[in-house]
């Protein structure tokens, strides 16, 4: 009830000498906010605050309410071994986009595809979303066409849930080629963490590229492209020593600059 003052009376619970140490840790726990046991000793034991006492150490030092609010998903751990032998058994899609400005053609998107044994890149520019599907057929003509056929050829492609990629178009296409359509668990990006790296990579070198030559920012899909060629051709394959161009070719290269340029712009590569 209100009082003549305009006050409202209520019930204290107060915490007398009989309550248990492990009652009155828990108490003070809920009181501030739920924070931390270790944080909560620590205060108490050197006086950081006044008012607190000396509070030991709760014996189950588990709170269920902080486990439901505070659980977090556990890491996923670096694979440590080559899951394939060869290249083309496995192949990771993503799509990266939309840009805030269109680049001079008019694309809003980048579809990167990463092969998961020489970490070789592709990369192509779409206008749509809906484009994705019609590139990926033609990275698939192209591979066959570069490579033996008769040998190599796309066994597992392996993408997120987007529709770009979920699709009765994409799904035929790779039932009349005998391809196997994986995807990565719903909101877990890090099953699909090979392409999804690489498009940060893609991105850092392109901005750098961009930022350090003052150039237009409707550039950034050359930039892109120019980013994907280099990393083919420098970046070495993790657990081994041999670059994705070496490892997808068959093939090495012979870097080198054009006589009187210093520039990254005058980089020449050569196969030997």
């Amino acid at each position: 009830m209100r009082s003549s003052d305009n006050c409202y009376c209520l019930e204290a619970r107060i915490v007398s000498n009989n309550v248990s140490m492990d009652e009155q840790v828990e108490l003070w726990h809920e009181r501030l906010g739920h924070m931390n046991f270790r944080d909560l000793r620590t205060l108490g034991k050197f006086e950081c605050v006044r008012g607190l006492p000396k509070l030991g150490k709760k014996a189950n030092g588990i709170c269920g309410p902080c486990q439901q609010g505070k659980q977090t998903k556990s890491m996923h751990k670096k694979g440590k071994y080559l899951s394939t032998k060869e290249p083309l058994k496995l192949l990771h899609m993503d799509l990266m986009g939309p840009m805030q400005t269109e680049s001079l053609g008019g694309k809003r998107y980048i579809f990167v595809c990463v092969d998961d044994f020489s970490r070789f890149t592709w990369t192509y520019f779409l206008r749509e979303k809906s484009e994705t599907f019609d590139k990926f057929k033609m990275l698939y003509t192209k591979l066959q066409n570069e490579m033996n056929s008769n040998i190599r050829s796309i066994k597992r492609i392996r993408s997120d849930h987007g529709r770009e990629f979920e699709n009765a178009s994409f799904e035929s296409y790779c039932d009349s080629l005998g391809i196997s359509h994986e995807f990565s668990a719903p909101r877990t990006p890090q099953q699909n963490g090979v392409v999804e790296r690489k498009n940060r990579v893609l991105e850092e070198m392109a901005r750098v590229m961009l930022l350090s030559n003052y150039v237009p920012r409707n550039l950034w899909a050359e930039a892109i492209n120019t980013a994907c060629y280099i990393g083919n051709r420098v970046f070495l394959r993790p657990g081994t020593r041999n670059t994705s161009y070496e490892l997808c070719k068959d093939s090495l290269l012979l870097i080198g600059l054009f006589r009187g340029q210093t520039t990254s712009w005058g980089l020449v590569v050569r196969v030997v």
